[in-house]
């Protein structure tokens, strides 16, 4: 299609130029030439038209379908990937209110560790200067018996 289309091209052009004379020796626009290759032209879009016209609408029938196909497509596409991103971010709020309660919890019970560390820490203290006394005690006069 493309290589007749070239050559119908090609043959105007020669056709036009062959019947100027091939020489220039007038002056202003030579009616004659334009003349020549305006009909030259339409004879040729006339052929192709009547020739190749229902080829041609139907090539651009198809392409006009092929791409509204593609639009369509491209539009779900879209809906999917917006629909995995919606999933994915909720998911990722999900985590991180996990991780937030989690932080939380453990916060919670290093506190409650710290609170009842701090009351034995202190009994501690406080009441093991008498036990050690006692203790020491017991174990002098224990061995200072033996």
């Amino acid at each position: 299609m493309k290589k007749i289309l070239f050559v119908f091209i090609f043959l105007s052009f020669a056709i036009a130029q062959a019947s100027g004379g091939g020489g220039h020796h007038e002056t202003g626009v030579p009616m004659g030439t334009v003349m020549s290759q305006l009909v030259n032209l339409g004879l040729l879009i006339a052929i192709l038209f009547f020739w190749q016209g229902k080829n041609i609408a139907n090539a651009f029938a198809q392409k006009k379908e092929n791409f509204l196909k593609s639009v369509e497509e491209a539009n779900s596409a879209k809906k999917e990937a917006e629909n995995k991103l919606k999933e994915v971010e909720h998911r990722l709020q999900e985590l991180l209110e996990n991780y937030k309660k989690s932080v939380d919890k453990e916060k919670k019970m290093q506190k409650k560790a710290i609170v009842l560390k701090s009351p034995m820490r202190a009994m501690t203290a406080k009441e093991l200067k008498p036990r050690l006394k006692t203790h020491w005690k017991v174990k002098f006069t224990s061995k200072l018996k033996i």
